[in-house]
């Protein structure tokens, strides 16, 4: 699960982007030697910017809770999340059989989102785009599979869509 040894995003008690990009990279590499599959999302929040302005940064703050207990509750216990960004998020999803996994937990997410966030006597609608990127399917390092999701979080935005995965054997660098 997310919480745990090394955190350091004070606010959330996730894996700060540092600490994720070194799990990361362990994870990739094992994912590698085990010829196992890993999938990683990248979440964005949908117009946070315009939530702390009309709501307030404390109200935004504990939003950016709220999504992390969200990610900690779709997290089995291997997977890892991190706060990479003011609004982003990765989970690391390893050990998974498919891309089928990984569409199953975007879609647990999704549930939940879909209930209102409820901060005193606010209650809001959060939305949020979700980018998957698989190991070894699309890369095999962890830089390049971060940039992956991170293309397919922009494709889904370009697309007006909620969620899409890098195509398979698509490689952003020929070394990956």
């Amino acid at each position: 699960m997310a919480l745990g040894i090394g955190m350091d995003d004070a606010l959330t008690g996730l894996h700060d982007r540092g600490n994720f990009l070194s799990l990361l990279r362990r994870q990739v590499a094992q994912a590698n030697e085990r010829h196992d599959k890993l999938a990683l999302l990248v979440l964005d929040i949908d117009g946070f910017a315009r939530i702390n302005g009309a709501h307030g940064y404390a109200f935004g703050d504990r939003l950016l809770q709220h999504i992390a207990r969200q990610l900690n509750a779709v997290a089995r216990k291997q997977d890892y999340a991190a706060r990479i960004g003011s609004d982003r998020f990765a989970m690391t999803l390893p050990h998974i059989m498919n891309a089928g996994h990984a569409e199953l937990a975007v879609q647990k997410l999704y549930r939940l989102f879909d209930l209102p966030f409820q901060c005193d006597d606010k209650r809001l609608r959060v939305s949020a785009t979700i980018g998957v990127a698989l190991c070894p399917s699309n890369a095999t390092h962890a830089e390049h599979l971060l940039r992956h999701a991170e293309k397919a979080l922009d494709t889904a935005r370009i697309r007006g869509q909620r969620s899409a995965f890098s195509p398979d054997g698509a490689t952003a660098d020929p070394v990956s």
